[in-house]
């Protein structure tokens, strides 16, 4: 993800200032947090993953 995010400038607004400011390695623990957080609440809540609107057209770059 850092990696995509660096090269393309492509993902949220946070994760691209976060880079700018800080190393990738900070940027990377906090990403992981925000990612942990969010499978917590969904298994604590049961409630059901809906993906972010920057994440259109990804999937295709991935593949």
């Amino acid at each position: 993800m850092l990696r995509h995010v660096r090269s393309a400038a492509n993902g949220p607004a946070w994760l691209i200032g976060l880079l700018a400011r800080r190393p990738a390695k900070v940027v990377a623990v906090a990403l992981a947090t925000k990612m942990a957080r969010i499978i917590f609440a969904l298994l604590t809540k049961g409630g059901e993953y809906r993906k972010p609107e920057w994440t259109k057209g990804m999937e295709s770059a991935a593949a």
